[in-house]
């Protein structure tokens, strides 16, 4: 965050004004930099935009003004800025909406808080300063604060709402365009003008190595921490479209660099992104609470035109039924058996039917499916020397089958059980110091569940105020813990289902019915009433008040956990992500029985005969004029679009009488 001591005739951008005379409670006001403000007889920042420079910078670190360090003229990541007015939405707003006299709709108002300071937290006692003890130094007085939110807010004061689940640190930028009351609740970030009698006060020089602290609260006395980890950096190949939970996915308010006229600074829009923010998209689906339970995409109702977006229900749409990961990729040394495998030999192993026991991928659930083709032949395919082919991702599905593909349509609770079990006392990868990683065995019978890619050596526990690990570190869920969500897993797929697309399971369901519209099946079952599994976090859930809940769309996505996506509470996208790759919304193997008997000619039974076949859905369409990985949309055999692929008889079997 940023954060500075406001000081009576400060040349900073920030510059603090006292009115009053001696003795008298001092009103604040801050008004825009004077250098970078032209009304106020500076030159301005940018040529021919001199109505609309910057207002008002709340970070300033590596701020190019102009060109940056390379070439080009560009914003810096990490920015927050209050009416920066850069975009093409906000300087396309009716001149009304910005000359207005009303301070509250005039962001660019010399006195940018004038009237607000009054909804501003203001700890500690009323700022009663002489001016005149102060008119000839520099002293401070005051204690301005920008910076994300934390669960429990500083002096375990916060807002009362959610915090987590809509902070994404890998935004590039954050403008604000009134900061009242509403856009500083649906905000992660929170600002605060606080009372300074020593810079010792609210933690600001706590020894602790020079580090502040973050996550539940500023200060480690209120369980503040001096480190957490929201997001992995990958140290080998994804195998799992959960996993890309980590991935930027908030979208940006244009795709490409958008010329605004006259500033000459039109990559800046490719910079601003489209809100609200989630912190962990893909894989998870959790309610907007500041857009109306049917929507996916709006438009802000205050005027000013900002885009509204669903980013998490967008993104699972548009990834889950038509992508996967083959794992067919360069294997680094560091972290695999395979050490420094190319991508090539890891094929070459892996589709030779040559040897006696070809390569494992790394998902090992995939298996090679190709046919008569030699493995030079499949080699051929997918790439061109060691180099893949731009066509390979469109062959490879063809090529692979999947052994054990579970149908999530299912309602059988030992099935779900069985599934969300299966890493039992499987060995993690953990992180025991910068860089070093090692294997450690999960708990005895339990279930390691981790939605870092390599967490911290800790194991979250019954108690979580100050804390550490669930920071930083990972769950192990009990078998009473697996069966309960297996449970609640199956009603809410009675409730909704059946789904006919992986993307309709993991979203949630906008619609009038809230309880669908809040999150994505497992999210609900994470939710329902019986949750054994993320209850210890449940005691500051966020409480929305009748007064604030006027400012949500769905204010009932407001409520729940306001920390949701640290590392100890266990998200939908952390159980998908060892299961993504195997799971379906069908069922592409079938076994089938019959009976036949033969009667006489009274009619008598002489013999009976019971038989069984498994029959499995293959790559191959029915009609070989359609090589198996054409698209539905490009088959031109008309067998092939009434039929589709067809099956193949696996394994046939006689059974006995008494296997019937």
């Amino acid at each position: 965050g940023y954060s500075a001591p406001l000081r009576y005739g400060d040349s900073s951008s920030t510059r603090t004004q006292l009115k009053g005379t001696d003795g008298q409670i001092l009103r604040i006001t801050l008004e825009p930099n004077a250098w970078a403000n032209p009304r106020a007889g500076g030159p301005g920042i940018f040529p021919g935009l001199a109505g609309h420079s910057r207002w008002y910078s709340l970070m300033h670190n590596e701020m190019y003004l102009g060109k940056d360090r390379n070439a080009g003229t560009s914003l810096p990541i990490g920015g927050a800025y209050l009416d920066w007015d850069l975009s093409t939405v906000r300087q396309t707003r009716k001149a009304a909406l910005r000359d207005s006299g009303t301070p509250t709709n005039k962001p660019d108002n010399r006195r940018l808080f004038a009237n607000q300071l009054a909804d501003l937290p203001l700890f500690g006692a009323p700022v009663q300063i002489n001016v005149s003890d102060i008119a000839a130094v520099k002293k401070p007085f005051g204690f301005l604060s920008f910076r994300a939110k934390t669960e429990y807010g500083i002096n375990g004061k916060s807002r009362g709402t959610s915090w987590l689940p809509r902070f994404n640190p890998k935004v590039f930028l954050a403008d604000f365009y009134k900061f009242d009351s509403v856009e500083r609740d649906v905000s992660p970030f929170e600002f605060h003008v606080m009372r300074l009698t020593d810079l010792r006060d609210y933690g600001l020089l706590e020894q602790n190595q020079g580090r502040a602290f973050f996550g539940a609260a500023w200060s480690l006395g209120d369980g503040g921490q001096t480190s957490i980890i929201s997001h992995s950096v990958p140290r080998e190949p994804i195998i799992s479209l959960a996993a890309f939970q980590h991935a930027m996915a908030n979208g940006f308010l244009f795709l490409q660099p958008k010329e605004t006229p006259g500033n000459g600074f039109g990559t800046l829009n490719t910079r601003d992104p489209l809100h609200p923010q989630i912190s962990h998209a893909i894989g998870n689906s959790l309610a907007p609470s500041i857009m109306k339970p049917e929507d996916t995409y709006s438009i802000m109702t205050d005027g000013s035109g900002r885009p509204y977006a669903d980013h998490s229900y967008l993104a699972n749409r548009a990834l889950w039924d038509d992508y996967f990961l083959s794992s067919i990729a360069p294997l680094p040394a560091s972290t695999t058996t395979l050490a420094g495998t190319t991508q090539r030999k890891l094929a070459e192993g892996f589709f030779d039917k040559t040897i006696a026991k070809p390569i494992e991928l790394p998902n090992r659930r995939y298996l090679a499916e190709i046919g008569n083709l030699t493995t030079n032949e499949v080699l051929t395919k997918l790439f061109s020397g060691n180099t893949p082919l731009p066509t390979a991702k469109d062959i490879v599905g063809s090529l692979l089958r999947v052994e054990g593909m579970f149908n999530v349509n299912s309602t059988s609770v030992e099935a779900w059980k069985s599934i969300l079990s299966g890493l039992k006392e499987t060995p993690v990868a953990t992180q025991t110091a910068p860089g070093v990683v090692s294997t450690k065995t999960a708990g005895e019978a339990t279930t390691p569940v981790s939605s870092l890619l390599t967490p911290q050596d800790r194991v979250v526990g019954s108690s979580v105020f100050q804390d550490p690990a669930p920071w930083v570190g990972r769950r192990e869920l009990t078998d009473t813990q697996v069966d309960t969500l297996a449970k609640a897993i199956v009603v809410e797929i009675r409730r909704s289902g059946p789904f006919l697309s992986l993307a309709d399971f993991i979203n949630r369901r906008p619609g009038g019915d809230k309880k669908l519209a809040l999150a994505g099946v497992i999210e609900r079952a994470h939710n329902d009433d019986t949750d054994q599994i993320n209850e210890v976090f449940r005691s500051n859930d966020s409480v929305v008040s009748s007064a604030v809940a006027q400012r949500f769309q769905f204010p009932e996505a407001e409520e729940g956990l306001k920390s949701h996506g640290i590392s100890g509470i266990v998200k939908q996208a952390d159980i998908l992500t060892p299961i993504a790759p195997f799971i379906s919304v069908r069922s592409d193997s079938f076994i089938i029985r019959t009976y036949g008997d033969a009667l006489d000619t009274s009619g008598k039974v002489v013999a009976r005969a019971w038989c069984e076949a498994v029959v499995e859905r293959d790559s191959s369409f029915v009609d070989a004029a359609d090589k198996p990985e054409t698209r539905l949309t490009g088959l031109t055999s008309n067998i092939n679009k009434v039929f589709g692929r067809r099956f193949v008889i696996r394994n046939f079997r006689w059974l006995q009488k008494a296997e019937v």
